[in-house]
């Protein structure tokens, strides 16, 4: 279901997200009450007040919700190439960093748990 339209802006109403389809180079933008806006493929989540906005450069789900009640405009940018391939790399680089952290972090489990076990 759309929500309701209030001239170019959407009104969101608290605990409804929106999501939004083919997220990347999409520009929300708060323009009344607080957003708060998640990406699949961005670290942490992003929180709008009125007159902010966030360019979305990752595929991944996106969902924007209000806090209270609010209103977003959403815009699609047309990204240069340029920005396209910075995107794309900060992305791989991103995800290269989180596997490795996943992977240093689990073998540091393994190594920490069989120290307790030669310690006992």
């Amino acid at each position: 279901m759309k929500p309701p339209r209030h001239d170019d802006d959407l009104c969101l109403a608290h605990n409804t997200p929106l999501r939004i389809p083919a997220p990347r180079g999409v520009r929300v933008t708060c323009t009344a009450g607080v957003l708060w806006l998640t990406v699949e493929g961005e670290s942490g989540d992003v929180l709008l007040r009125a007159g902010n906005s966030h360019l979305i450069r990752a595929d991944g789900l996106a969902l924007v919700e209000a806090i209270g009640h609010g209103r977003a405009r959403l815009e699609r940018i047309r990204l240069s190439p340029a920005a396209r391939v910075q995107a794309w790399l900060s992305e791989r680089w991103r995800r290269l960093a989180v596997g490795w952290l996943v992977s240093n972090n689990a073998a540091r489990a393994s190594f920490a748990s069989l120290q307790r076990a030669a310690a006992d």
